[in-house]
């Protein structure tokens, strides 16, 4: 799986942060997909050219498991398959096909590839593995390294790369020009990554050789928009050279933006590199209506498809915004009991959500929960569950406790109309009305809030 510790982007989840833009050409054609999937989690998978899922194809599981399907695409290069609840980059080429099997609980250790493609894709997963452990050990040891250190570890990796490299010299040898521009940037981009991280915690280090002026492959066209180190690299950059500049103070995002217009030569690139932070302004700030930063992102933009997106984004917020009354969505109790949900609300309710296949999140939730259950007895806690059709699972497993309601929304319709961004999203209500919206009920002054607000309803 992409491992979001070493890769730090926005998803969903997440979850999480990378995009690629919709590309329209004379060369679209087919691909053939079949897959077959061990203890899949949903009954579909997701292929998408863009990481928001704006531009993707949804391929439902037969029976056995398996996928068999063909898919347009638009062109050569990498995409992204989701198996719920992870997700990977392929690789793809018009009139082609690419097989796979996978058992999802051991996700990127399992995912094999054969068909005329496989040979693309078990490379670029080798080297994934070979990158995540390279990551995964200048993270766990802080970056605690001389430049000397650092660098020779870094060439100690790169000679692992190389091996796997050589290991399938015949077959590499074979490949098209593309595919082998991008597994060269594949390779460097991971280390450009930590470099940039080393000069974050060593802002007086000087490098030479291949790390004096990374930053120059921003400069440059990229031979494909998806090189998934190429987002962490971006952003680490963009973090050293704004975020700690104290003069930004609210036109952080402004000032982001307008880097990113400056530094990044690719035209996708950039796109998804804007619409990146913008989706994470609207969410984190829960903005409501346009304003100079979204116009900002807007104007910048070269795929219309990102503004629609981010657009849209602003009207579910305005929507739920501070003072709107809160839709009145179908629930089902552990009775089996449909209700209203308007019809349980009292004078002062807090609603929170569930996502069975959000195990770890709901855990952690119920521990803040129940810390604020205790400051405020009274308060109303409902926690909504926004899987529907699963209904005997949510029963199994119902916490034995019942310092809250639990409720299930029973449509997919309702749980679009009020999905959160993150789990850890409140709302609370005075009866029906929104008094307070927040994205993260575990900010410092979450607490002070609803104390306020409880004591002046």
């Amino acid at each position: 799986m992409i491992n979001l510790k070493f890769i730090p982007v926005c998803l969903f989840g997440i979850i999480l942060l990378f995009f690629t833009a919709c590309k329209n050409n004379n060369n679209s054609g087919k691909v053939g997909i079949r897959g077959k999937i061990v203890n899949p989690k949903k009954d579909y998978i997701i292929i998408s050219r863009d990481f928001l899922r704006i531009s993707s194809d949804t391929l439902f599981l037969l029976d056995g498991n398996e996928v068999k399907d063909r898919i347009n695409i638009d062109e050569e290069g990498l995409y992204f398959i989701e198996i719920f609840p992870e997700f990977q980059t392929i690789y793809l080429r018009p009139d082609d096909s690419l097989a796979f099997h996978i058992n999802v609980e051991e996700f990127d250790e399992s995912l094999s590839f054969s068909g005329s493609l496989g040979f693309e894709n078990n490379l670029l997963i080798e080297l994934f593995l070979a990158n995540e452990n390279e990551s995964e050990f200048f993270y766990q040891n802080n970056f605690h390294f001389t430049r000397l250190e650092f660098i020779r570890k870094i060439d100690s990796f790169t000679q692992i790369q190389n091996r796997i490299l050589t290991n399938n010299e015949n077959e590499f040898n074979k490949t098209g020009k593309k595919f082998k521009e991008i597994i060269n940037l594949t390779r460097n981009s991971i280390h450009y990554s930590l470099a940039e991280e080393y000069l974050k915690k060593y802002p007086d280090s000087i490098f030479d050789g291949k790390f004096a002026e990374i930053h120059r492959i921003l400069h440059r066209n990229l031979p494909d928009p998806n090189i998934i180190y190429m987002y962490a690299f971006a952003d680490k950059y963009l973090e050293r050279k704004i975020g700690s500049d104290p003069s930004c103070g609210n036109n952080l995002y402004y000032e982001i933006g307008k880097k990113i217009n400056e530094e990044l030569k690719d035209k996708d690139f950039k796109d998804n590199m804007l619409l990146k932070y913008c989706y994470k302004y609207l969410k984190d700030n829960l903005i409501y209506q346009s304003d100079s930063i979204t116009d900002y992102y807007f104007h910048s933009f070269n795929n219309p498809s990102y503004v629609a997106y981010c657009q849209n984004i602003i009207q579910k917020n305005e929507k739920l915004h501070i003072g709107k009354r809160f839709p009145d969505i179908e629930i089902i109790d552990a009775e089996g009991i449909k209700h209203r949900l308007n019809e349980l609300l009292e004078k002062q309710s807090l609603i929170t959500f569930w996502d069975l296949n959000r195990r770890k999140n709901f855990i952690s939730n119920l521990n803040k929960l129940n810390e604020i259950k205790k400051q405020f007895p009274g308060l109303r806690i409902l926690i909504l569950n926004i899987n529907p059709g699963e209904f005997d699972e949510w029963l199994l497993q119902l916490p034995k406790f019942k310092n809250f309601d639990y409720y299930q929304i029973t449509g997919s319709q309702a749980v679009n109309i009020i999905k959160p961004f993150h789990l850890s999203q409140i709302f609370l209500l005075s009866n029906d009305t929104i008094k307070l919206s927040m994205y993260n009920m575990y900010k410092p002054d979450f607490q002070d809030k609803l104390k306020e607000l409880s004591l002046n309803p």
